[in-house]
């Protein structure tokens, strides 16, 4: 069995792969095929001829603060057990996925830092992220000793729609709160 450059490219194309999502694909496959060739069972990687795509950085999109004023009053008013994960997500630049896995006990109001951890962080490392006043102040009037600090996701997702309409928010692109 052989795989070509052709063959990979090819593959990636009629994937609709591009940009940085094609370019983490092609070291994912470079990596693979280095590791055979490197236990002999390949004479070469045919990835090596396949171009670094293009990666158009653009800007980040956000909301103004008006914006994440009305999310969190509106969270406050339809499903408070929202707000927390909302604020932090909105402050503190978290992931969706990150919040999720956030247990309360990670939360230091006195220290001013959230503790990711390795569980629940996309790139499975630790960290500590500094706490700014205005989110400790949204986080003081929620925090308890334990527990997680998101609902489940299925809540989450339910809940989150609802604050979008009692806000008059019509869409939530991807990692707008980030």
């Amino acid at each position: 069995v052989s795989v070509t450059t052709t063959e990979l490219v090819v593959w990636l194309d009629e994937h609709g792969l591009t940009g940085a999502t094609a370019d983490g694909y092609r070291r994912m496959f470079r990596a693979w095929f280095n590791y055979g060739v490197k236990k002999g069972l390949l004479e070469g990687n045919p990835v090596d001829r396949i171009d670094r795509p293009l990666v158009d950085e653009k800007m980040p999109e956000f909301w103004p603060v008006k914006t994440i004023e009305a999310l969190l009053n509106a969270a406050e008013r339809v499903y408070p057990r929202l707000v927390p994960s909302l604020a932090i997500m909105a402050f503190a630049g978290l992931r969706p996925g990150e919040v999720a896995g956030l247990k309360w006990e990670a939360v230091d109001l006195a220290e001013k830092i959230i503790r990711v951890t390795p569980e629940s962080s996309k790139v499975r490392r630790s960290r500590l992220v500094d706490m700014a006043d205005n989110l400790g102040k949204w986080l003081a009037r929620y925090h308890q000793t334990s527990g997680p600090v998101a609902p489940p996701p299925m809540s989450y997702r339910r809940w989150r729609e609802r604050v979008m309409t009692e806000a008059k928010i019509k869409a939530w692109p991807a990692d707008i709160l980030r």
